[in-house]
């Protein structure tokens, strides 16, 4: 039968520890029978549905569905605005990961964008050493490494050192895994 939300709420716990340990595949069936039930039993812009969408969304990044991901991701940023606000830091995964699927889709400009806005809804608010800050510093170093698909240029590598070097140090893209319940 259907699954209830708490049924719903442990197979998401269950997805993240599959991601965390590689099985995505897994993961993700496990994710689409959650949100199905979620989207069931719970008003469509509530914030279990945004953080299953993202999760599902960066899961199918990993596994190169790009196009899916980004539909999942940018409907679980919606929900997200609505229900936190635009400037609020639980924005800030998801946006790092619409932008690590907008750089790897070519769109640098984009990707460029969304990190600077997740790093401007961090400021102030955790210290510059952050693992989250990190992270997305090292997805601009990233951008400033690779080739892009858009006319913008972006600075060198040599403008920016410590972000090339965390770049070239970092091997996650850069966002959490999965987002925290």
């Amino acid at each position: 039968g259907p699954d209830p939300p708490s049924t719903a709420a442990d197979n998401a716990a269950l997805a993240a520890i599959l991601d965390a340990t590689g099985r995505h595949h897994e993961a993700a069936q496990i994710l689409e029978r959650a949100l199905n039930a979620f989207e069931r039993t719970l008003p469509p812009d509530d914030h279990e549905i945004g953080v299953t969408l993202g999760n599902l969304g960066a899961i199918d990044a990993r596994l190169g569905h790009l196009e899916r991901a980004e539909t999942r991701v940018r409907r679980a940023l919606t929900i997200k605005e609505r229900h936190f606000g635009p400037d609020h830091p639980e924005l800030v995964a998801t946006l790092g990961t619409l932008g690590v699927i907008r750089r790897r889709r070519g769109d640098h400009a984009e990707a460029r964008r969304l990190y600077q806005r997740a790093l401007q809804l961090l400021s102030g608010r955790v210290s510059p050493d952050h693992p989250q800050v990190a992270a997305l510093q090292a997805n601009l170093g990233r951008l400033d490494l690779e080739p892009s698909h858009t006319a913008r240029p972006t600075p060198s590598g040599a403008q920016h050192p410590r972000r090339v070097q965390r770049a070239l140090a970092a091997e996650s893209p850069g966002t959490k895994r999965l987002e925290a319940r």
